[in-house]
């Protein structure tokens, strides 16, 4: 926080800190969630098309939302995130190739598919849009959060 010319973006920059982890958090916990309810309910469900996508791609998709969030977890370490479009994105369709395509060099018992990437890839832009929507601060929310914590 040494860079901070003034208060007000000290107080912001610590502001959007927090609540990106606290966000960070809350996603990885969700999509946790998501994961053991379709792994108890996606025998059960009676429609083929939809039993199908809950077998095959939705824990793809949610397990790169959270690896997109435990990223941005690390990188707040070093103040750093990702939350650019196509970084994201980036990031989703290289660890899908690495998943996909060099993991099953090493564990037999895997297949690989390139759908599976298509999945990573859009668990990474859902990340995007609940990021993207939840990321508008105006200046009057940060000036009236930093009254109330007593930051400023």
């Amino acid at each position: 926080m040494e860079n901070c010319r003034s208060n007000f973006s000290c107080a912001s920059h610590f502001c959007i800190r927090i609540m990106s982890i606290k966000k960070n958090f809350i996603i990885i916990g969700i999509t946790i969630i998501m994961y053991i309810i379709n792994q108890f309910l996606k025998d059960k469900i009676p429609v083929e098309e939809i039993k199908w996508f809950l077998s095959c791609y939705f824990n793809d998709t949610i397990g790169s939302i959270t690896f997109v969030a435990y990223c941005n977890l690390i990188f707040g370490f070093y103040d750093k995130k990702m939350i650019k479009l196509w970084h994201i994105e980036l990031v989703t369709f290289f660890a899908g190739l690495f998943w996909e395509y060099v993991v099953p060099i090493f564990r037999k018992n895997t297949v690989s598919d390139v759908w599976d990437i298509v999945a990573y890839m859009s668990g990474g832009f859902l990340y995007w849009i609940i990021v993207k929507k939840n990321c508008k601060i105006g200046k009057s929310t940060l000036i009236r959060m930093n009254s109330e914590s007593k930051i400023l």
